[in-house]
């Protein structure tokens, strides 16, 4: 399988499980950035990644979204907030490959996948999630090839432990 059919695959969440696969540099530090990262860190660390076909660049984009579902679950948040990363990567996507892709539409399809419950409000232009069902990878101290811990820090099981930790002894002491 070619690093991007397994990237553009509609159905797959995770990547973690094809971190040690054989491929290119490029190829490795791809899947790392689908296994914890999201559009952000493919422009920011651009040069050690391959180009994306249109599946895979869609695909980051929901993973991208579903990040900031993961974030938000349970609140209501303005949908600017919650694209603010997503709709540059759409406009992208749209004239790379002259589909036309809206915000609306992407939610839409992140529900159907199952991915997420989301509610939106069109009249106060805000996302209710209420529900997120498809989990990312968490990133449980793997030697990172291109990202930094600071990247991935919201799936860092480790420092989640750690913090729970400490709210746990503060519980305790106080």
């Amino acid at each position: 399988m070619s690093v991007n059919t397994l990237l553009g695959d509609p159905d797959r969440v995770n990547y973690k499980p094809y971190l040690a696969c054989d491929g290119s540099e490029q190829e490795k530090n791809t899947i790392e950035l689908f296994a914890f990262g999201d559009y952000c860190h493919y422009q920011k660390y651009r040069e050690n990644y391959i180009d994306l076909d249109p599946e895979s660049w869609l695909k980051l984009i929901k993973l991208t979204a579903l990040t900031n579902a993961s974030k938000y679950e349970g609140t209501t948040v303005s949908q600017e907030e919650f694209c603010r990363e997503i709709t540059p990567a759409l406009a992208i996507f749209q004239e790379k490959t002259n589909r036309a892709m809206h915000v609306d539409q992407l939610f839409i399809e992140l529900v159907d996948q199952g991915w997420v419950e989301l509610k939106l409000n069109d009249a106060s232009k805000s996302v209710r999630v209420e529900n997120v069902i498809a989990l990312r990878d968490a990133y449980s101290g793997e030697e990172l090839r291109v990202l930094h811990r600071d990247d991935v820090v919201d799936k860092d099981v480790q420092l989640a432990t750690e913090k729970i930790r400490q709210w746990s002894k503060k519980l305790t002491t106080s």
